[in-house]
Parts: structure tokens; sequence; C-alpha cells
């Protein structure tokens, strides 16, 4: 959203989506765009019944989350995973470093963006 208000644009969300069917299926009967990536509508794409809109600004960011279960421990993959996103996104996550420390008091959402 921070991207549309510097450019002094208020975008009109009459429905937001969790499901990647639905956003394809709002998108093909022209109710709307959808931002997805590319592998959830190549083949679409290449039938010609949707296509790319090129977006010029490259800053455009998407947010995830990065759940784990809040009683299992952080398992040494688990925790070289957690240690890859943060120095390939640049974003410091908070979870235990140390073994010892218990998993997560409580389920906890490490959002990236």
């Amino acid at each position: 959203m921070r991207n549309f208000a510097s450019r002094n644009l208020i975008p009109t969300i009459g429905a937001e989506v969790d499901n990647v069917e639905f956003g394809k299926r709002f998108a093909l009967q022209s109710k709307g765009l959808a931002l997805m990536f590319h592998p959830y509508v190549a083949e679409e794409v290449a039938q010609g019944r949707l296509v790319i809109i090129p977006v010029a600004n490259k800053e455009l960011r998407l947010g995830i989350d990065v759940v784990t279960n809040q009683e299992a421990p952080i398992s040494p993959l688990l925790r070289s995973f957690l240690d890859l996103v943060e120095k390939h996104f640049g974003y410091p996550l908070d979870y235990p470093r140390d073994e010892r420390e218990p998993a997560f008091p409580s389920l906890q959402n490490l959002f990236l963006t």
C-alpha cells in the first residue's frame, strides 16, 4: 500500500482472496486484477487467457509469513533456513537463537516485507 501512496494513488479493493483459483477466476471474468506468482498463471498466460501487465517500478514488495508450531523445537535445519531468509531479505527475524531457549512462547508470525 505504501507503493501506491507514494504515487498519490488510492486503490479500490473490492475483495481480497486467499485462494489462487479464486484470484484467477476474478481476473478471467474481468472483475479485477490479481497479483500472483508467475507459475500460478503460466498456463493461462500461455493460452492467451490472461495477460501479464509489466510493473515498471521494481520496488513492489510482497509480504510473507514464516510460521511454525509453537510447541515444536526449532531444528537445526529450520534454524539454517531462517538464517538464510534473514541474509537474503536483509530483515531480522525474532526467533530463539540458542537451542536451549524454548521454541516460541506463543504462536508467532514472522513477517517479512
